[in-house]
């Protein structure tokens, strides 16, 4: 299960990833007027936020391996929403 979670985040982050391109490429167009630029600054802000949190969870994952006993163990993160 662990491992279906795992490549969601990963479809969910790329598919974000990919949002947040569009926007950047819509917004340097110079085709959009200034309430459309606003609108697609403020969804890129929230890809971005999003992104961000999908990141440190990812990064706190990472710091949750440890070496133990000479064997790598990684830990599971458990999130406050998983509990």
């Amino acid at each position: 299960m662990s491992e279906k979670k795992n490549t969601n985040q990963k479809v969910d982050f790329e598919k974000l990833i990919n949002q947040l391109k569009e926007v950047l490429v819509k917004l340097e167009s110079g085709d959009l007027s200034l309430e459309e630029s606003m609108k697609e600054f403020e969804k890129g802000v929230e890809i971005n936020t999003t992104c961000q949190s999908l990141l440190d969870k990812a990064s706190q994952r990472v710091e949750q391996v440890t070496k133990k006993n000479e064997k790598i163990i990684s830990e599971p993160f458990l999130d406050e929403n998983d509990e």
